[in-house]
């Protein structure tokens, strides 16, 4: 799975805002009308292709530190925010699945040895 079919996040700016300040108002929960662009920016943005494998997404988080990242396309266009928390839920099910799947297996070995 790729973030941009993770990302759940939703991305409402003006045409001609930057992606970086977009990216710290939706990270920080903010009110905007009481900051300015030096509160929020950095020269430092992360970003994650939406073609990018998700395991490659953890592991641009781990080695900067962050929780949250700008997800853009091709482009570099903006279309969605990957947080830690989008991960840690998809890879959550998938558990979930691979421990239905092996508990399943268990019982079919166990009652063929019956």
């Amino acid at each position: 799975m790729r973030p941009g079919e993770i990302c759940t996040r939703n991305v409402t700016v003006e045409r001609n805002t930057p992606v970086q300040e977009t990216a710290h108002l939706i990270a920080a929960q903010l009110d905007a009308a009481r900051l300015t662009a030096g509160d929020i920016t950095t020269l430092d943005l992360v970003t994650a292709g939406e073609d990018q494998s998700a395991f490659e997404t953890v592991e641009q988080m781990q080695r900067n530190g962050i929780r949250r990242l700008q997800v853009v396309n091709k482009s570099g266009c903006l279309v969605g925010v990957m947080a830690a928390d989008d991960l840690l839920e998809l890879f959550a099910r998938q558990l979930t699945i691979l421990w239905k799947v092996s508990a399943s297996e268990r019982r079919q070995e166990l009652h063929a040895r019956a």
